[in-house]
């Protein structure tokens, strides 16, 4: 019973839209500026699978956007880490 459950969640889930590829997670992090902080997202794999501007280079790392954004508010709070601070 209980796998069925899950199988279940997994389709539905899968069926809501544009998920994240296996082993990555949604990281928000701050970033310091002059006069004030800005928080941003970042999509985090644990190894290197994004396309960089760079040939045959791969970032851990994709930039979402800023905090508040359109993006971001579409996002599920579940997804999220907690914050990550740059200093």
């Amino acid at each position: 019973m209980a796998i069925t459950t899950l199988q279940l969640s997994i389709q539905q889930i899968q069926a809501s839209g544009e998920i994240a590829p296996p082993g990555c997670c949604v990281l928000r992090y701050q970033a310091r500026g002059k006069k004030q902080a800005y928080w941003y997202y970042k999509l985090h794999a644990t190894k290197p699978i994004f396309s960089t501007t760079q040939p045959n280079k791969l970032s851990k790392y994709k930039h979402l956007g800023k905090a508040g954004s359109l993006l971001i508010l579409m996002l599920s709070s579940p997804w999220l880490e907690e914050p990550k601070s740059i200093t």
